[in-house]
């Protein structure tokens, strides 16, 4: 059977979902093709938009309502960001100096491990704030920056086998050095 040309809204096709829901289809005008309800170049979208602006009536300075409240909308947007960035600026250089001070003070004092107890403690509290945030505030944020971390873990188990392996020669080095000073004394003596 074939329909008529013309847009028939009262014509409504129930159709069962697998879920047992139902959903309403109107018959729709045959010369249309589902392109034309794309919104980027679509004649419909453009007409729908022009009767709804029409209708709403309201412009301000040319805009209508929807516009301008996009406009604050993202205004405010720009506005909360700056403030919190600021505010995480603030922060970061509040503990930070913090940190400095106190490692100030405790190598003044001759209290190095003590200092490198506290350095460690403050980078470790600050890197389980971090991670406190991503599981809790964030957990989208939780799959990003892999691949730089592991990066990072990578270098600074490098860094730390190379440390390992100087302080083991130089050790080896001393008590050769002092074998040979040893020998050279008991030679001396004999």
């Amino acid at each position: 059977m074939m329909r008529s040309s013309s847009f028939v809204p009262e014509e409504d096709l129930r159709v069962s979902g697998s879920l047992g829901m139902a959903l309403t289809l109107q018959a729709v005008d045959e010369s249309v093709e589902s392109l034309d309800y794309e919104k980027s170049y679509s004649k419909q979208h453009l007409q729908r938009g022009q009767r709804r602006s029409a209708a709403l009536g309201k412009k301000i300075y040319g805009y209508s309502g929807a516009t301008v409240g996009r406009w604050c909308v993202t205004l405010l947007t720009g506005v909360v960001v700056a403030v919190v960035a600021f505010a995480v600026t603030l922060g970061m250089a509040a503990i930070i100096e913090h940190k400095v001070d106190r490692l100030r003070s405790d190598l003044a004092a001759d209290y190095f491990w003590w200092a490198a107890g506290n350095l460690a403690l403050y980078n470790l509290g600050l890197a389980l704030l971090g991670g406190l945030c991503v599981v809790f505030a964030a957990p989208e944020a939780a799959s990003s920056g892999i691949p730089q971390v592991m990066m990072l873990m990578i270098v600074v188990l490098v860094v730390l086998v190379v440390l390992v392996v100087l302080v083991v020669l130089h050790l080896v080095l001393h008590l050769v050095l002092h074998l040979v000073l040893l020998v050279g004394m008991v030679l001396v003596l004999v």
